[in-house]
C-alpha cells in the first residue's frame, strides 16, 4: 500500500472527526506504508495514583496511531472505519512523560483489517502497552 496523504493531513482529519484529540495535543508524528505513530505530549492529570501514566491514555494513543494509520490510506476510504475488537496488555509500568504509540497493520481485507500497537512514554524505552486490534472497514 502506498501513503496516500501526510501525517498532517491525517492529523487533521482525525482532529475534525474527533474534536478532542486536540485538547490532548494528539501530534502525527509519521504515517508510512501500513504503520503510524502518534504523540500525546505529557500533561500531569494523565497520572494515575504511583506516578504512573494511566492505562486510558495509553489506549487512546493507541487507537488513534491505529485510526491513523488506517487514515493514511485514504480518508474517504477509512473515515467510517470502528474499532470492532481491542485488547490491550499493560506489560510494564509507564512512567510520566509523552505517550508514543507505533501502530502497524498486520493484515488488511476488504473489510476488516488487524493491527498491533506498541504504546512507550518517553520516560522509559520499555514497551508499556502492547495492544491488537480489529477495525471494520466501510
Amino acid at each position: 500500500m502506498t501513503t496516500l496523504i501526510s501525517a498532517s493531513d491525517v492529523q487533521q482529519a482525525i482532529r475534525i472527526g474527533l474534536p478532542s484529540t486536540e485538547d490532548e495535543g494528539l501530534e502525527v508524528l509519521e504515517v508510512a506504508d501500513d504503520r503510524a505513530s502518534v504523540r500525546i505530549p505529557y500533561h500531569p492529570r494523565q497520572l494515575r495514583p504511583g506516578d504512573s501514566v494511566s492505562g486510558p491514555v495509553l489506549m487512546a494513543a493507541a487507537d488513534a496511531a491505529m485510526y491513523a494509520v488506517l487514515l493514511a490510506g485514504g480518508v474517504d476510504q477509512n473515515e467510517m472505519a470502528l474499532t470492532s475488537q481491542f485488547n490491550c496488555n499493560f506489560l510494564t509500568r509507564a512512567l510520566p512523560g509523552d505517550v508514543i504509540a507505533e501502530a502497524r497493520v498486520l493484515r488488511r481485507g476488504r473489510r476488516m483489517a488487524v493491527l498491533q500497537v506498541e504504546v512507550r512514554t518517553t520516560g522509559r524505552e520499555d514497551v508499556a502497552a502492547l495492544v491488537t486490534a480489529t477495525y471494520v472497514l466501510p
